[in-house]
């Protein structure tokens, strides 16, 4: 069992991962659509590009007639946030490359079934360690996954776990979730939602990550263990004086803002992305850490060739976007204060 995989495997994989589900969705007669920046400019409602359905919800509106895909670099917040409030990792990082697909309510069983080819047949997953999870009381989303004859459980978890909440006035989602079994348990690895609005279906969606699906198919310890990120820094040969997972999350966040050309500020924005150079700052006198930054933003800009084409703007240059993230820890190192002790609960 691997704890890590070095940074060509993660960009190797993340690529074969990105080739597979391209191929899948031409197959399928799904169209690619265009990513967005990371610091969302098209909706206003969040700071953060946090999935591909928050690129695609404008083909919601009138009903969704033609399926779409999409390849879009993500963040949330909520591990970072976890993080602050308990000095410890959720089970998951900030920053990870989403994909997914979107298309009308009569695809449904389409999407269970296209999920499935993708994860066994493509991915190689055997069937076996491939779970489909679902909540009985839906009797719609528990044909589409017993119609597969693949394995399942129904009700594992809180009836929460099936339902989807999309930050839209009315619209609300239905979800089956498929799981990948490993070493360390079951843990899900994306979903298929019906969308609906007011109660009436108006769309499906099927939703990944590439470093979470990666990580549970490797049998990683956790998702940051399949990021860009880890993988420098364990090619680097960075531990034990750097690299736990909340740096690693941090480093990864820091590098895909600063690409996105993002600075650090006291509000906003700016004011997340310095909650993550924080976490990086009590490492500063680390003495690779300028080699670190600089070789995250170059493998975090090649993990973003496997994403779709961008639409009308251009990511930074590493070097830029390395001096971003290094000028940054510089500023806030002299009055970091409590930020190590939290840190230190993260690594003892």
């Amino acid at each position: 069992m691997q704890d890590s995989l070095k940074r060509s495997q993660v960009l190797g994989s993340s690529r074969y991962i990105a080739q597979e589900f391209r191929a899948l969705c031409a197959g399928a007669g799904i169209t690619e659509e265009k990513r967005v920046p990371l610091v969302s400019r098209h909706d206003e409602s969040i700071r953060f590009t946090n999935s591909t359905i928050s690129v695609l919800k404008p083909l919601l509106q009138n009903g969704v007639s033609n399926p779409s895909f999409l390849l879009q670099p993500a963040l949330r917040l909520q591990n970072i946030e976890h993080w602050k409030r308990t000095g410890s990792m959720s089970a998951f990082g900030c920053y990870f490359m989403a994909f997914g697909a979107l298309a009308g309510p009569s695809w449904l069983e389409e999407f269970h079934a296209l999920v499935s080819a993708f994860l066994v047949h493509r991915l190689g997953i055997p069937e076996e360690r491939v779970v489909w999870r679902y909540s009985s009381r839906d009797v719609e989303l528990a044909r589409a996954v017993e119609a597969l004859g693949m394995p399942s459980e129904a009700d594992g978890y809180e009836p929460s776990r099936y339902r989807h909440v999309f930050g839209v006035g009315g619209t609300t989602g239905r979800n089956s979730n498929v799981a990948i079994r490993t070493d360390r348990g079951l843990f899900d690895v994306g979903n298929v939602i019906v969308i609906e609005h007011n109660g009436v279906p108006v769309g499906v969606e099927m939703a990944f990550g590439i470093n979470n699906l990666l990580s549970r198919a490797e049998n990683l310890a956790h998702p940051v263990h399949a990021s860009v990120a880890h993988g420098v820094i364990r090619e680097l040969g960075c531990r034990p004086d750097f690299g736990s997972e909340i740096e690693t999350d941090a480093l990864g966040s820091a590098a895909a803002l600063a690409l996105d050309g993002l600075r650090p500020s006291g509000r906003g924005r700016g004011r997340n992305f310095r909650d993550f150079l924080k976490v990086l700052a009590p490492a500063l006198n680390y003495s690779r850490m300028e080699e670190t930054v600089q070789a995250a933003t170059r493998a975090e800009m090649e993990l973003r060739t496997v994403a779709s084409e961008p639409d009308g703007f251009e990511d930074l240059c590493p070097e830029e976007a390395a001096d971003i993230i290094l000028t940054g820890i510089r500023k806030i190192s002299p009055t970091i204060g409590p930020v190590s002790t939290a840190l230190q609960k993260v690594t003892s």
